[in-house]
């Protein structure tokens, strides 16, 4: 017998289509979206559509289903490319599969019917012969009925997706879409609408009114919206555009940058957008020559310490140089014992706010992506010098911070020596002063025990009980002249901090900007010279009943303070019938 020969097309199990109907449906408003953006592709003019809890409808006046033919290859068949040019938003007709996947639903167009309900099966009822409808209207009701708050999400959502579509879109009667030529907008070009702010969080990107996704600000240095005039080349899920291959995006990105860089030339704004603009720019050397390369990386401040300062790589160096030649990350924002790794001069410590910032993974890698952008781009390794010197000296925080220890061990006043037991005392009687004067700052709160611990990592901490720890440390005055005001000041100072504390602190804690602001306030008011005047005078008064006698320093410390006080005048002198008889 000859042999026998038989083409065979590849078939696509019934499993695999389920799950990509189901893996593609993200959210409701993402799918009600789809339905309108194919009403566009039929060459609509208007969609309409009506939202409840338990479902929807979309009427549109495009050209629907002609006859069955087009049913059986379009709708009844997922992932018929389009032809180019045919559709502003199609690609290959599977995102009607997005709402199957929330609801059960009827497709009505020209004489026929479509009923799909995927839970009971992979198909739908085709119904022929009906009365003749222009265009297409779908009907759905959800498999679940929403809550009053997911249906206010999904009408919120919808709302925003559907804003720059370039037909009238109605929602419960309400036009929801806007007028593009009425919009006031930064820049207008072939490519796109433009409304740009340079402090924006994110950059909004459409592609021909559809929301596509938002941009963190410093991936093309500017926040705001993008409106696409052309087609945007996105993934299957519609929900990112294919940086590397669209032209369209290729041409508005450098117009995104070039507007960034005229206006930060201008009028820097140091924020965190900027910032993390510039941070994408060093990664990429996304940079016109390698003079301004050179320039951003000695220059930019773009890495931020444990304590929020912000650096460049040309400062960083400068600081590294002088801490041991250690460089090191931080493990967590608010650590403690990272915070006294960087103050005792040990390493430079950076906040993970820098690695968010590039999007990286850990510090080397940060670093060996500026490294490998610039000697890439521009075949000079000298320019990255800095960068490289960093890299030599990054060491593994554990390492360094192995030294300390993040124990908190209370001291018992009896142990303490005689000279630090009056300076507590001092301490003590300067909190309480200062406690009553801002106790409704406080908020109502007990005044809390001051004892003595000591710590490789905190300068004071809160218990939880009450009970604010000082570290021991803080006994031991200064033996220069003047420094008793300035080291209760920071005295001061710790204490307004652990009483704001709600709970403890000895552990890694972050404060927020609320915090802050009151703590800020509260360290300028009078309290705190409350504090320091009452903890000067208990600590003289101390010193002297104490020692039973006063050094020249403590008199001359006493004079001072009185003549702050007004009680004396600093100098004094005699002259002619200034000395009265007794």
């Amino acid at each position: 017998m000859g042999q026998n020969q038989e083409y065979q097309n590849f078939e696509l199990d019934p499993a695999i289509l389920w799950d990509i109907i189901r893996s593609q449906a993200g959210t409701r408003d993402k799918a009600l979206l789809e339905i309108v953006m194919n009403s566009v592709d039929a060459g609509a003019t208007r969609v309409d559509i009506t939202l409840n809890e338990r479902g929807f409808g979309a009427t549109d006046d495009g050209k629907g289903f002609a006859d069955k033919d087009e049913i059986l290859r379009f709708f009844k068949r997922f992932g018929t490319p389009h032809k180019q040019g045919d559709a502003k938003f199609g690609r290959y007709r599977m995102g009607r599969g997005q709402i199957m996947s929330f609801s059960l639903n009827s497709w009505r167009s020209s004489t026929f019917r479509m009923d799909v309900n995927i839970k009971e099966g992979l198909g739908f009822m085709l119904h022929e012969n009906l009365p003749f409808q222009t265009g297409c209207v779908i009907e759905g009701q959800w498999y679940d009925k929403l809550r009053p708050s997911d249906f206010l999400v999904l009408k919120q959502g919808l709302e925003q997706l559907c804003q720059y579509i370039p037909i009238p879109v109605y929602l419960n009667g309400e036009r929801i879409s806007v007028e593009m030529d009425k919009e006031k907008w930064t820049l207008v070009d072939d490519d796109a609408y433009y409304r740009l702010r340079l402090d924006g969080n994110s950059l909004t990107v459409y592609n021909q009114g559809a929301l596509v996704r938002a941009y963190p600000s410093g991936q093309f240095g500017v926040g705001g919206v993008v409106v696409s005039k052309g087609q945007l080349q996105v993934n299957f899920a519609r929900n990112d555009i294919l940086l590397q291959e669209c032209e369209v995006w290729k041409r508005v990105a450098a117009k995104l940058r070039a507007y960034a860089r005229e206006r930060q030339e201008k009028k820097p704004v140091m924020d965190e957008p900027y910032r993390t603009s510039r941070a994408y720019a060093l990664t990429s050397a996304d940079f016109p020559n390698a003079i301004e390369f050179a320039q951003a990386v000695d220059g930019d401040k773009v890495l931020t310490d444990i304590t929020g300062k912000h650096l460049s790589f040309g400062e960083l160096v400068s600081r590294v140089s002088k801490s041991a030649n250690k460089l090191v990350m931080s493990p967590q924002a608010g650590s403690v014992i990272a915070d006294k790794v960087h103050k005792s001069g040990l390493a430079v410590v950076l906040s993970p706010k820098t690695l968010e910032r590039f999007g990286a993974r850990t510090l080397p890698d940060l670093l060996k992506r500026v490294i490998d952008a610039g000697t890439a781009r521009f075949n000079a390794p000298h320019l990255v010098g800095n960068v490289q010197f960093a890299l030599a000296a990054y060491q593994e925080f554990e390492f360094v911070a192995a030294s300390l220890s993040e124990n908190y061990e209370p001291v018992e006043d009896k142990a303490l020596s005689a000279k630090e037991l009056i300076v507590l005392r001092a301490i003590r009687e300067g909190h309480e002063s200062m406690f009553w004067q801002l106790r409704s700052r406080f908020h109502g709160k007990k005044l809390r025990q001051i004892r003595i611990g000591e710590s490789d990592t905190a300068a004071a901490w809160y218990t939880g009980a009450d009970v604010i720890f000082l570290n021991r440390e803080n006994l031991s005055l200064p033996g220069h002249k003047g420094a008793l005001v300035p080291h209760l000041t920071k005295v001061g100072a710790y204490l307004i901090h652990e009483n704001l504390h709600d709970t403890q602190s000895a552990a890694a804690h972050t404060h927020g900007e609320e915090f802050m602001m009151e703590f800020h306030e509260l360290v300028v008011s009078g309290a705190l010279g409350t504090f320091v005047n009452r903890a000067m005078d208990a600590y003289l008064v101390l010193k002297v009943k104490e020692a039973k006698k006063t050094t020249l320093g403590d008199r001359k410390e006493m004079d001072r303070q009185a003549a702050l006080e007004g009680d004396l005048p600093e100098e004094t002198s005699i002259t002619e019938g200034s000395l009265l008889p007794l």
